[in-house]
């Protein structure tokens, strides 16, 4: 990845996360794609993606406004991302399908995703290994592998609004707070 990607400070590479995007939002107040970028000192258009990544989540939202010399897109926090987001995440973990034969099966396995959550809010950011490791003996679903758990684990726990899967790497990371 290029320095323009990961944006740097004080000339160390620093990587672009969900966490810095939001943090550097005052607010409800918008901020446009290229006075976030000057802020984080990254690339416009990973910023943008970035951005686009936090409004499918729900996290930030955006409006097209017109300024006569074009179009100018600018990002902002819904009034309701903040609080909001905890109850969208329990709605949503108590929604998923999961495999099972029997409810009770399908429950421990929403329990199991849920202790993931669980984890990745309260630990975050947090790396596959370490979901394996604490969560997998306590919650392990019925699943006596590690890996086939995790299989099962892992593309719940992304859809759950308020978790970020990793996008490079192995780290998970969680807007929503404890």
């Amino acid at each position: 990845m290029s320095q323009n990607e990961r944006g740097t400070a004080g000339g160390a590479s620093v990587q672009l996360t969900s966490e810095r995007v939001l943090a550097a939002f005052d607010g409800h107040a918008p901020e446009t794609t290229a006075s976030l970028a000057e802020e984080l000192n990254a690339a416009g258009e990973r910023v943008d993606e970035t951005c686009r990544t936090l409004c499918e989540r729900d996290a930030l939202a955006r409006r097209e406004l017109d300024c006569g010399h074009g179009t100018v897109t600018a990002w902002y926090r819904p009034a309701e991302a903040g609080a909001d987001l905890e109850e969208r995440a329990e709605q949503a973990l108590a929604e998923l399908s999961v495999p099972g034969t029997s409810e009770m099966m399908r429950d421990w396995r929403r329990d199991a995703v849920r202790a993931a959550f669980e984890f990745v809010v309260e630990e975050g950011p947090v790396v596959e290994s370490e979901f394996v490791e604490y969560v997998f003996p306590t919650q392990n679903a019925g699943y006596d592998d590690p890996a086939a758990w995790w299989e099962m684990v892992a593309p719940r726990l992304a859809e759950v609004p308020g978790v970020s899967p990793p996008a490079e790497g192995e780290v998970w990371t969680s807007d929503v707070s404890c």
